[in-house]
């Protein structure tokens, strides 16, 4: 092996290894957006939505159905719903049941129009409830693992010279 490749790979593993272990430390559970607007309480987190420090939990933590406690959350959701004056915007996470109902898999599917009305707080409302599965994807911006990529090239080259 040419010294420069050696170099190359060494600092290859320098880079990746810990890169690795960084991308394996998230495993935990999604990071979600957390708040809550009714009649424009909090204007922050209704639409358009501007992403605040306060509001993003990294390991976002939610109930199961007929479960008690949290578990780490599988989804990010954004609920917004309207009846005459009374709006609501609600940005937070879901946890999977891994059951085949539709009504325990709320974090499963997007869910507007199918469901007339939804009672929120004592009021029924209209509303959507649309649901994602990145890092802080209930804001407009995701957050992409880039590094992946990199990182495995960058061992093969070390484990293939």
């Amino acid at each position: 092996m040419t010294s420069s490749r050696k170099k190359i790979s060494t600092i290859c593993a320098f880079l990746a290894v810990p890169l690795l272990f960084l991308q394996l430390s998230g495993v935990e559970g999604i990071g979600c957006y957390v708040c809550e607007s009714i009649n424009g309480s909090d204007p922050r987190c209704e639409d358009v939505f501007n992403a605040y420090p306060d509001a993003y939990q990294s390991s976002c933590m939610a109930p199961r159905k007929n479960r008690s406690g949290t578990f780490p959350a599988s989804t990010c959701i954004k609920f917004k719903a309207r009846k005459g004056d009374h709006t609501v915007y609600v940005r937070g996470c879901a946890s999977k049941n891994g059951e085949p109902t539709t009504d325990a898999e709320i974090g499963a599917l997007d869910h507007c129009g199918w469901s007339k009305e939804i009672t929120y707080q004592g009021i029924l409302m209209r509303g959507c409830l649309t649901v994602c599965e990145e890092d802080g994807c209930n804001n407009s911006n995701t957050l992409t693992p880039w590094f992946i990529p990199i990182a495995v090239a960058c061992l093969l080259s070390i484990f293939k010279s």
